[in-house]
């Protein structure tokens, strides 16, 4: 093969090929058949060409295709979702073993699981494969670790995709893991059956990380270990919830998880240690790969720690071989080694930032020092690495998270020094831990104080306002072009220049006004949007005058806590998702838990609590008035009604848009028009594909209808569709 560094080119093919056939889902038996005769024919005819490079390139391409093809499709005859979507049975109850280390957070314990058997009414249904999600009201009692057998009472159920735009999709998220149905239990409905190590490694591995977790709040103040923990083991259940969206608003929130960077450290300060006792490179670097292997597995062996464990079993290797690692190849060869063994981990994005962040870093690094010249290398250093980093993995943040962080340079600069100082100090205490908790107590007190001092610095970058601003995906186009304006910047001989115009100063030109407008342009028209949240009713009004209005109420037949849940798993990543950072009016109409995150998360301009009455007019077309019932907002001609219960008897004008928290059925209303629509929390939960769509628009539509009895006996209709085109 001719091509430089091949390996990298054979993993971007095969990578592409996995992108393609996640594009054009098809079956996997149809795929093969196609294909085989295609890779056939196609290989020999190049190699007789002596064109093999291209031959091999396409082979990874159309592997890639069909491995994620099989991935993704393929299911053995007795596997449950074959079992449950053939029959439509009913499972009340399942056998399972434990195949991870089960997670706590709060009093609920988390962990998949393998089926052995399940029971439909009683009937043992035996030999049935596959994985569960399982959920357990904890109480004190016995512990359920990996390896256990137990017999749960309890429905399986289909895990539900998103309701609203920006939710993070769990379904999604257990699909790639291939769990397709969930079990919640309380733990007096579990019983222990007994107990099945399949790994040994991964077990002892279990104990040793219970075993630092131990060291680590005994050896420090519960409020600076839970960090640590989030820190040294990836632990993010155990970080506050106030405390993350700090580190998110200042792009650091990759320290509380297992990053490549803590696995390259953990292996640079064990080789360097090996090397002070005057270990050989050899000893030392299998003593190294051990150690990281170990680590990684204990931290749930993310997309990121993978990658940079194997890019460590290469330089290390290269080291004890006394040979030169090449960096692109080790980057190939840890990405080829994932998604071989799960080709859908291409699209978590801890895989997505972990690869993209170090790519950008080898690429880009020395073309952005060139212009840190005159600082200090121990600053221009950094600072590159961290703006290179950022810059290729904006498009992926906008993308899921949907927000970008304005401090992240200067956040990460200050801050992953000290965690890298944390990560060391860590290693210490847990060695000495092991023999004394009293030793660790020494080094954990150390511990303490760079936490605080980490906390000060995060603190203090997340209050400035605007650290992190909320941002809608990029289109693909821009993405595109974004990726291959930053691959040819370094390149001084590829660009092209008509009358001494740069090409590429016109494409960064390009890309730079792109984004301001895609940031600050809010779109124009009235929108109303109807949000389906647990615990809360809740609408978001733009109007013409691009007035933002937040209106949340307390659902009374929601659970306690329930609200909190819907503030921050449902508005915040909705708003997010719609480019949203300010709200001119936050309107509560009965207690909402919690309203601080929106507040964290928005510049909130006027809170209005409904105990009272209030006209304002805050644009040239937009009147709102907000009583004990509810708000009226009429902009342009068109009404928007939100109301915490319905009123009998009450009048609504024409072109109007209800909101009625309370299921107004079999209601009498008196109607001044045709074009009078009405929406509820129920109808809601009925019409899930439409949750976050824009109601204006949808109004336009016919496509499905709910009805509810007029005084006239009028028919008012609420049109639905599977996805608007705003």
């Amino acid at each position: 093969m001719q091509l430089n560094r091949p390996l990298f080119f054979i993993s971007f093919c095969y990578m592409t090929g996995i992108f393609a056939s996640s594009l054009f889902p098809t079956n996997w038996l149809m795929l093969l058949l196609v294909i085989i005769p295609a890779v056939i024919l196609y290989i020999i005819f190049f190699l007789k060409n002596k064109k093999a490079d291209w031959a091999i390139l396409s082979l990874f391409f159309i592997l890639g295709m069909l491995y994620y093809a099989v991935y993704t499709g393929y299911f053995p005859g007795n596997h449950i979702k074959k079992y449950i979507e053939g029959n439509g049975n009913y499972i009340n109850s399942v056998d399972v073993v434990v195949d991870e280390d089960p997670a706590l957070s709060g009093n609920r314990l988390y962990f998949s699981a393998e089926l052995i058997s399940a029971f439909e009414n009683g009937k043992k249904i035996e030999n049935i494969s596959g994985k569960v999600r399982v959920t357990l009201e904890r109480k004190m009692g016995e512990d359920i670790e990996y390896g256990d057998v137990l017999h749960i009472t309890g429905q399986l159920r289909a895990p539900e995709g998103i309701k609203n735009e920006g939710e993070f999709d769990y379904k999604k998220y257990l699909e790639n893991r291939k769990i397709y149905y969930t079990i919640y239990a309380k733990q007096d409905n579990v019983i222990k059956t007994g107990r099945t190590i399949k790994n040994y490694f991964y077990y002892f591995s279990c104990k040793i990380k219970h075993r630092l977790i131990e060291i680590i709040y005994k050896s420090m103040p519960y409020e600076q270990a839970e960090i640590a923990d989030g820190i040294l083991l990836g632990n993010e259940r155990t970080i506050p919830y106030d405390v993350y969206d700090k580190f998110n608003a200042t792009g650091t929130v990759h320290i509380l998880a297992v990053s490549g960077l803590k696995v390259g450290l953990v292996a640079a300060f064990i080789f360097l240690v090996l090397k002070l006792f005057r270990v050989k490179r050899k000893i030392s670097a299998i003593i190294t790969v051990v150690i990281i292997t170990v680590f990684t597995v204990i931290t749930g062996m993310p997309a990121s720690a993978v990658r940079a464990t194997i890019m460590s079993y290469a330089v290390l290797l290269c080291l004890a071989m006394e040979r030169d690692s090449d960096i692109y190849t080790s980057l190939a060869v840890a990405a080829m080694a994932i998604l071989l063994f799960k080709p859908v981990d291409l699209f978590d994005l801890g895989f997505q930032l972990s690869f993209l962040a170090t790519f950008g870093i080898i690429y880009c690094n020395e073309y952005f020092m060139g212009f840190m010249k005159k600082l200090p290398v121990y600053i221009a250093e950094p600072l590159a690495i961290t703006f290179t980093a950022q810059v290729f993995i904006v498009p992926a943040l906008a993308g899921t998270f949907h927000m970008v962080s304005l401090v992240s340079v200067a956040a990460n600069f200050l801050i992953v020094p000290i965690t890298s100082l944390i990560i060391m100090l860590g290693l210490v205490m847990w060695f000495f831990g092991v023999f004394s908790l009293a030793l660790a107590k020494i080094f954990g007190a150390s511990l303490w104080l760079l936490v605080k001092a980490m906390m000060l610095a995060v603190d203090l970058l997340s209050s400035v306002p605007y650290a992190a601003i909320s941002m809608k995906s990029f289109s693909a186009a821009f993405v595109i072009l974004y990726f291959v304006f930053f691959l040819v910047l370094p390149n001084n001989d590829i660009d092209m220049k008509i009358k001494k115009i740069s090409l590429k100063a016109v494409l960064g030109i390009i890309l730079l006004l792109s984004a301001v407008m895609h940031i600050f342009y809010a779109g124009s028209g009235l929108r109303f949007y109807g949000l389906d949240t647990r615990g809360l009713n809740a609408g978001f009004v733009k109007t013409t005058d691009n007035k933002k209005i937040l209106i949340l109420c307390g659902s009374e037949k929601s659970r306690a806590g329930a609200g909190l849940y819907g503030v921050r798993n449902t508005i915040i990543p909705f708003l997010k998702s719609e480019g949203i950072n300010n709200i001119d009016y936050l309107v509560l109409l009965s207690a909402v838990p919690d309203t601080e995150y929106i507040n964290r998360n928005f510049r909130v301009y006027r809170t209005i609590y409904g105990h009272g009455i209030m006209l304002e007019k805050p644009g040239n077309d937009t009147i709102i008035e907000v009583n004990t019932n509810g708000v009226n907002i009429n902009c342009g001609g068109k009404n928007i009604v939100f109301s915490r219960y319905f009123e009998r008897g009450a009048r609504y004008e024409q072109n109007s848009v209800m909101y009625i928290c309370s299921s107004p059925q079999d209601a009498k209303i008196e109607l001044a028009g045709d074009s009078v629509y009405m929406l509820n929390s129920a109808n809601l939960q009925n019409y899930k594909p439409i949750h976050g769509s824009n109601i204006i628009d949808l109004l336009k539509t016919g496509m499905a209808k709910v009805t509810i009895k007029g005084q006239n006996e009028k028919d008012v209709a609420y049109p639905y569709r599977e996805k608007s085109s705003y």
